[in-house]
């Protein structure tokens, strides 16, 4: 699959199909997608980035000593 390959029309980001997207794709990773961010999963790649942003972010948050 090519990470360019989009899934929403960038300017269609509200659109009922996308959002049911942004829906079960957040319930099947049990994430919280804030809306600010739903621009960031209009593309294949975009999605892939998010998700190594997200898992990156949780490195971090276990590696820092309390």
């Amino acid at each position: 699959m090519r990470r360019e390959l989009c899934l929403s029309d960038p300017c269609d980001i509200l659109s009922p199909a996308f959002l049911r997207f942004v829906i079960r794709f957040s319930e099947r990773l049990d994430i919280d997608i804030p809306s600010e961010h739903y621009a960031l999963l209009t593309t294949v790649g975009g999605c892939v980035d998010y998700l190594g942003r997200l898992e990156a972010a949780q490195r971090a948050a276990v590696a820092r000593p309390v």
